[in-house]
């Protein structure tokens, strides 16, 4: 344990670069700015692409402009770099995503309305599960089960729709049927069904809002913005090399440049089998939360001759906002085999030693009630439940 290599990723890509520096293309004496330095040398460089960019006569220049104020376009260039950072090879990741895609019902953006339209959608289905459910309660309006089946027809039309991409024709809720003359029934009951229906409406509308009716006008609007991310792509690419030029006459790097040099100098075939001879195993903690470029660099240091083991729980990740990335983690827990002889092994963690059981049985109840894959990656199943690791004696 003396010899082990124990530190974060950040302080392994640094002793990478200093080993290694020219394959880094780096200063070997070169260190990690603070923030008050680094910041200003950041900002420096975005306002200096975009005075660029104000004064350029370039058509699509002109259509970033003309289409942002001054401050969106500072918000865009900030995230598009701070995501572009988190990518292995960001410029050719760029490349790859900005071309226009005729194939509109693939565009990320339509995929991204598409599942927000039926996480509405499925909520909604399952509040006139609810409704059903309440009028099999003593003392419930049963005459509203007409109601129920309509509106679950409604919603089971819509979400096949919403499959397709599309939402056509305006919603058009069935009317409450009315109470035959003489019904027996408790008004509390059919207050609590009102309530459930009317959040039912709600999330129907709002799905309803969120895909277009018609394909030809959304694919324009799409493209019709091409230029001014065109645009923007540029921008992003002069702020980086500008950014790049002011670190390297202060001889500083910032934690990007760290995973980004490392990995240049891993390209290299015999340096990438130099440092992945050192290790017998490679051991990541947190794993749900690495980025697409941390990922990269563990695997680049992984062969047949070291093992590779990784503990997470998608559950606690917490670092999107730094590009973090759990469903990296998610494809390796739905791959991996849970037979000990694997050769890619799942091993689930699910015995707790900190909470009593009450506690645990009480989260469990919130946990899967609340999560589903759709909204939160991940079913709060068998698998993912926290068991209690010993019995509770004698506790209050």
């Amino acid at each position: 344990m003396r010899r082990a290599e124990i530190c974060t990723l950040h302080v392994f890509c640094h002793n990478v670069i200093r080993r290694h520096f020219q394959a880094a293309d780096t200063d070997p004496t070169a260190h990690v700015g603070e923030a008050t330095v680094l910041d200003p040398l950041l900002s420096r460089a975005l306002d200096e692409s975009i005075e660029e960019m104000c004064a350029s006569e370039d058509e699509d220049d002109i259509c970033l402009r003309s289409q942002y104020s001054d401050e969106q376009i500072v918000d865009m260039a900030q995230q598009l770099y701070t995501f572009l950072r988190a990518q292995a090879n960001p410029w050719e990741w760029l490349e790859q995503h900005i071309l226009p895609d005729d194939r509109y019902a693939l565009h990320p953006f339509m995929l991204l309305l598409r599942k927000e339209c039926m996480m509405r959608l499925e909520g909604a289905m399952q509040l006139n599960s609810q409704c059903e459910a309440l009028l099999s309660l003593p003392g419930s309006p049963e005459h509203l089960y007409v109601t129920v089946e309509a509106d679950k027809m409604l919603i089971e039309s819509l979400m096949q729709q919403a499959r397709e991409g599309l939402l056509t024709g305006s919603v058009k809720f069935a009317v409450r049927a009315r109470a035959p003359k003489g019904a027996d029934f408790d008004p509390d009951l059919a207050d609590r069904f009102a309530a459930l229906r009317d959040r039912m409406k709600d999330l129907v509308n709002e799905a309803v809002d969120m895909l277009p009716s018609d394909i030809d006008e959304a694919r324009g609007e799409v493209l019709f913005t091409y230029p001014a991310m065109l645009s923007l792509c540029r921008l992003v690419r002069r702020m980086d090399e500008k950014y790049a030029i002011y670190k390297e006459e202060k001889n500083l790097l910032d934690y990007g440049d760290l995973e980004h040099k490392a990995i240049r100098a891993l390209s290299d075939p015999a340096i990438r089998a130099q440092v992945a001879a050192q290790y017998d195993a490679i051991f990541v903690d947190e794993y749900q939360d690495v980025s697409a470029i941390q990922e990269a660099l563990v695997r680049a240091i992984h062969t047949p001759q070291n093992r590779l083991f990784m503990v997470g729980d998608v559950k606690q990740s917490i670092y999107r906002f730094r590009l973090a990335d759990p469903t990296l983690f998610l494809s390796k827990y739905e791959a991996f085999e849970g037979e000990e002889k694997a050769v890619s092994r799942r091993i689930l963690l699910k015995s707790n030693f900190r909470s009593r059981k009450n506690v645990l049985s009480a989260v469990n109840c919130v946990f899967e009630r609340a999560m589903r894959r759709g909204a939160t990656e991940i079913d709060y199943d068998e698998n993912a439940q926290l068991n209690p690791g010993i019995e509770t004696q004698g506790d209050p």
